[in-house]
């Protein structure tokens, strides 16, 4: 445990660095779960096995044991809707592959009902528009 809390102290302090280039600090849980958190003002505190991330009024509290992976990210991840690569962020490459699925190039990872984000039971340019509109935080 202390090996695991050391690891992570030090990987704060180098991404300290890269920070200030994205807004969000994302989590992804082993379970694929995954949650974001503004990291402008950001405050990390460990306690009895939880990481407590806090920035204003906002807080996130995860199980250091189940925690996978931690990185900064642009975009705010949204647990799935959009993220039709699963890679735990919704970027360009999640608009790229949804249009080659929709012109009928269907891509080796692509979830289709992270793509379907009106519910209608087809992925066409309405959904590419939503993952834009994700990105840009209008949805």
């Amino acid at each position: 445990m202390k090996k695991i809390l050391i690891l992570l102290v030090m990987a704060m302090a180098s991404l300290q660095l890269m920070a200030d280039d994205y807004t969000y600090m994302t989590f992804k849980n082993s379970d694929g779960s995954i949650a974001s958190i503004t990291s402008m003002g950001l405050t990390i505190t460990f306690e009895d096995g939880k990481m407590i991330a806090v920035n204003g009024d906002e807080t996130l509290t995860l199980d250091i044991g189940e925690l996978n992976l931690m990185y900064f990210s642009a975009t705010k991840a949204v647990n799935g809707r959009g993220d039709v690569n699963n890679d735990g962020i919704v970027n360009i490459t999640d608009v790229m592959l949804t249009v080659n699925y929709v012109i009928g190039k269907t891509p080796s990872v692509f979830l289709q009902h992270n793509a379907d984000l009106n519910s209608d039971g087809n992925i066409n340019i309405t959904d590419v528009m939503g993952i834009i509109n994700i990105i840009l935080g209008a949805y």
